[in-house]
């Protein structure tokens, strides 16, 4: 599906805590023979566990996005970690091909998270 100018990706991220001020994302598109990065905006709803990142501009359908959020933005994996039936849920609302926020996402690949790592006044003591 292509994205247009101002249409958003929302994911849903259960447990996860972020800023309350809106922020920058950096998204590295990837199409059959290019890869380019761009600045998006973002913005975290505490309420709502969701992530809405804004497309500047039009992007074809077969790119691949990459959504990198920079530390300093303050998105927070959940102290347990994110597990594979987390709950996690992505739509789209693009025009030409919406992406419904039902049902969940399968996250079918999880990497290890070591939450001590995303909280920065975590500390070890001897």
């Amino acid at each position: 599906m292509p994205l247009a100018a101002g249409e958003t990706i929302t994911w849903t991220l259960p447990g996860f805590s972020g800023p309350r001020e809106p922020f920058t994302v950096s998204v590295a598109l990837e199409e059959a023979y290019t890869a380019e990065r761009f600045s998006w905006d973002a913005s975290w709803s505490q309420a709502a566990h969701q992530l809405v990142v804004t497309a500047p501009g039009n992007v074809v359908p077969i790119a691949s996005i990459n959504i990198i959020v920079p530390p300093a933005a303050g998105l927070r994996v959940p102290p347990s970690g994110v597990r594979v039936d987390s709950g996690v849920v992505v739509k789209c609302d693009a025009a030409l091909g919406p992406v419904a926020a039902t049902p969940p996402t399968d996250v079918s690949l999880v990497q290890p998270v070591n939450p001590t790592h995303q909280n920065p006044h975590s500390e070890t003591r001897n």
